[in-house]
């Protein structure tokens, strides 16, 4: 099965750009964006933690605000981006809930390289190295996902998952925290 790259794109706003992933040996999209968060958030002292929600269309701003607050992450500017990820994640892909997550990880969380059990994961990480991936015929060719980059990766659930990207957690230390985010379905 061939093998799209790591796409860039700055129409993250486009009407179809998230449904992109469901094209036959697509596994990865990264839509690259300014990464506006991270001066911040690296200057607030971030606690190891760890909000899980399900979230739905009607309480997307909510479940993002209580995110931030569970986290003790101040900034109304990242909750509102949370909402707008999952707003898009749920309407462009018809869904009326999927799961969210948001981690602050001061250790690696996924050290080896895997393809997750849901249909797409859309991850961004705000602060830290972004989430790493390598291609399944180049294990040893690992590349990073921007850090601020959203990106949609194809899970083993998917009906057209063709198992050509792997991906992990990047090293990450206590005096380097990773504040991630990512939507499952």
């Amino acid at each position: 099965m061939v093998t799209r790259p790591l796409r860039e794109t700055h129409q993250l706003l486009a009407p179809v750009a998230f449904r992109e992933i469901d094209a036959e040996g697509t596994d990865l999209l990264a839509f690259p964006r300014p990464n506006v968060f991270a001066d911040a958030l690296a200057a607030q002292s971030l606690l190891p933690g760890r909000f899980d929600a399900v979230v739905t269309l009607h309480d997307a701003q909510a479940v993002a605000e209580a995110a931030c607050a569970a986290l003790r992450v101040n900034g109304a500017g990242l909750a509102a981006d949370i909402a707008m990820l999952a707003h898009r994640f749920l309407a462009e892909f018809h869904l009326l809930q999927a799961q969210l997550r948001l981690d602050i990880a001061t250790s690696t969380s996924c050290p080896r390289l895997h393809i997750d059990s849901v249909h797409v994961r859309l991850i961004t990480t705000y602060v830290g190295p972004g989430t790493e991936y390598a291609h399944s015929g180049e294990p040893d060719a690992v590349q990073q996902i921007p850090t601020g980059a959203v990106a949609l990766l194809k899970g083993s659930r998917h009906p057209t998952h063709a198992g050509t990207v792997r991906h992990r957690s990047p090293e990450t230390t206590t005096a380097m925290p990773r504040v991630v985010l990512a939507i499952d379905f």
